[in-house]
C-alpha cells in the first residue's frame, strides 16, 4: 500500500492557480522536476492538462530544473534574459526550484510573477513571504505519518487496505 498525494491533481491545482492569477490569458513558464521520474512527470501532466483547457495560456518554455535550487536559478536567469517582462506566471514542480526562481528574480531586480510551485518548504516559504509573492504550494502535513502508521497497523492485523491512499 502507498499513502501519498494525487500528483496529477497537485500539478493541475498549481497550474490552475497560475491560470487564475493571469486571468486566463498570459505567457507562462513550466519548470519540471527530474526527467523520467514519475513524481515529476505526473505533476507535469497535470499542469499540461490545465494549459490545454485554457487556450489563452501560452507556455513559452518547459525545462527540467532537477529539483535543484542552483539549476533552477540558472534556468530562470536564462528565461529572464530571453523573455523578460513577457513572463506573467511560472509553474514549478518543486519548492527547491521555486526558491531558485525567486533568487534569480531578486538578483535581476525585476518584479516576480505569481508562482504555482512545489510543496511547503522553509526556504521557498520564507522568500515568498519576505518578498510578498503570490504563490500556491502543495502541503504535505505531518498528519500523513499518522495515516501511514495506521495503515501499517491494519496490515499487521490482517485487514485489507487500499493499494493507494490519497492523502
Amino acid at each position: 500500500s502507498e499513502v501519498g498525494t494525487n500528483l496529477f491533481e497537485s500539478g493541475a491545482s498549481l497550474a490552475q492557480f497560475v491560470v487564475d492569477e493571469v486571468g486566463g490569458e498570459g505567457k507562462v513558464l513550466q519548470m519540471n522536476g527530474i526527467a523520467g521520474v514519475d513524481t515529476a512527470e505526473i505533476m507535469a501532466q497535470g499542469a499540461e492538462a490545465v494549459w490545454a483547457e485554457n487556450p489563452g495560456i501560452e507556455v513559452l518554455d518547459v525545462q527540467y530544473g532537477n529539483w535543484s535550487t542552483a539549476e533552477a536559478k540558472k534556468i530562470m536567469e536564462q528565461w529572464i534574459a530571453q523573455y523578460g517582462e513577457e513572463i506573467e506566471g511560472i509553474w514549478s514542480g518543486g519548492a527547491q526550484m521555486s526558491q531558485g526562481i525567486i533568487e534569480a528574480y531578486l538578483d535581476a531586480g525585476v518584479p516576480i510573477p505569481p508562482i504555482g510551485g512545489g510543496e511547503y518548504a522553509n526556504g521557498f516559504l520564507r522568500l515568498a513571504k519576505e518578498e510578498g509573492i503570490n504563490f500556491s504550494a502543495v502541503q504535505y502535513s505531518n498528519a500523513m505519518s499518522i495515516l501511514c502508521v495506521d495503515t501499517a497497523v491494519k496490515i499487521l492485523q490482517g485487514e485489507d487496505v487500499a493499494r493507494f491512499i490519497d492523502f
